[in-house]
C-alpha cells in the first residue's frame, strides 16, 4: 500500500487532538488515496475521537476510499473492543497489527 496516505495518530487521541487529526483526515480525503491510520503510539482514546473516526470512515466509504489500521496500540484494541465500536471505525481485532 505504498500509494496510500499514512496518518500517525497522536498518543492522546482525545478531544484535545480531534481538531488536528480531523484536518489531516480531511486533507487525506482530498488526495483520493487509501488512508492508513498508524496507531502504535495511542495511549488514550475517548468518545470524541471515536466519533470522528467513525465519521471519517463513512466519508471515506462514500468516496470509495479504503481506510485501514497499521499497528494499533493495545489501548485502541481494548477501548474499541470494550465499546464494541471496532466495526464503525474499520477495526477488526483479528487483523490487528497488519495493514488491513
Amino acid at each position: 500500500m505504498s500509494d496510500a496516505t499514512f496518518i500517525r495518530l497522536p498518543d492522546r487521541l482525545d478531544i484535545t487532538s480531534v481538531e488536528d487529526v480531523h484536518k489531516q483526515l480531511e486533507d487525506a480525503l482530498v488526495q483520493g488515496k487509501p488512508v492508513v491510520l498508524e496507531g502504535d503510539e495511542v495511549t488514550r482514546l475517548d468518545t470524541a475521537a471515536m466519533q470522528m473516526l467513525a465519521s471519517f470512515r463513512n466519508e471515506a466509504e462514500m468516496n470509495h476510499l479504503e481506510m485501514s489500521w497499521k499497528n494499533p496500540s493495545s489501548t485502541i484494541k481494548e477501548v474499541l473492543n470494550l465499546m464494541q465500536f471496532g466495526p464503525q471505525v474499520g477495526f477488526h481485532d483479528h487483523e490487528a497489527g497488519a495493514v488491513q
